[in-house]
């Protein structure tokens, strides 16, 4: 519903600010952009260039870096 699978992983298909992300997310807009660019280091994410949405390349780390590892997958939107 809010992605669609691509060679690299799942495109997010919807745009959001890292200002939305921290609201949606009970953190800050700081936290957000650290996170952001950790798991972007680590080849987890990456940006499309032509649209600029996220692309979930690691579905399983990314799933245990935001500690939804044990629900089941089919309540994983990006799935």
């Amino acid at each position: 519903m809010y992605s669609r699978q691509v060679d690299m992983g799942y495109k997010i298909l919807i745009k959001l600010s890292h200002e939305e992300l921290s609201q949606i997310c009970g953190t800050t807009r700081e936290f957000i952009s650290r996170s952001i660019n950790q798991l972007k280091k680590e080849n987890v994410i990456s940006y499309d260039k032509a649209d600029q949405y996220i692309i979930v390349k690691n579905i399983a780390f990314l799933r245990k870096f935001i500690h939804c590892e044990h629900c089941p997958l089919h309540f994983c939107e990006l799935t």
